[in-house]
């Protein structure tokens, strides 16, 4: 029988699944608007790897996957020093078959604007209203701030629960509210398309 490996061309690790939510919905947006030549994330050619947590560092240190003889690609949040870290140490390797990027902005979620976001939230029967944000916001709070006035009395683990949702909802239906017209609006586009142009070329 033919080998699974033979399918899969380039590993792709993550922090989490709501980023390769949104990484498929912007694959297939920027697909279909001609801006890269394959919707790469809609392809058997890529292996995901979520890597979140503590687990990320020894797939670094131990390479565990290395065997497989794939080319890698890392996209992690800029939220956290561990994964600019982890950024820094794969392209310090100088292995041309590995480049890692951190998001220019906070998260992924600051690639929306909140234009989608009220959008995506009109479309399950809920007025919700938020401010321009930038990029170093913390987008999830910020609109479970604006669907919770008593936001500041919840516990931490009400808040946990609530910002998942969030998450969920922002990296699915906001997403697909997104336009390249937006994207070149926030000024994301052309990050978004040097990813996908490298799994693609890592994927050939």
């Amino acid at each position: 029988l033919p080998s699974p490996t033979d399918k899969v061309k380039v590993l792709l690790y993550v922090e989490g699944n709501n980023d390769v939510t949104a990484l498929k919905g912007y694959s297939k947006l920027l697909f279909e608007n001609d801006i890269i030549e394959e919707d790469i994330m809609a392809s058997n050619k890529v292996g995901i790897v979520i890597s979140g947590g503590s687990s990320l560092r020894f797939y670094i240190d131990k390479k565990y996957l290395d065997g497989l003889g794939k080319p890698v690609v890392h996209i992690y949040d800029n939220d956290k020093e561990e994964y600019k870290d982890i950024v820094n140490r794969v392209n310090a390797e100088g292995n041309p078959s590995k480049k890692a990027f951190n998001t220019s902005m906070l998260e992924m979620e600051n690639f929306l604007c909140k234009e989608a976001i009220e959008e995506a939230y009109a479309d399950n029967g809920s007025t919700v209203s938020i401010p321009n944000f930038d990029g170093h916001a913390d987008v999830p709070t910020l609109v479970c701030r604006a669907n919770n006035p008593d936001w500041d009395t919840f516990d931490d683990k009400k808040k946990k629960s609530k910002e998942s949702k969030v998450k969920h909802l922002l990296n699915t239906q906001a997403v697909a509210k997104m336009s390249v017209e937006r994207l070149e609006a926030k000024g994301v586009i052309n990050e978004l398309k040097t990813w996908f142009d490298t799994i693609i070329a890592f994927a050939r």
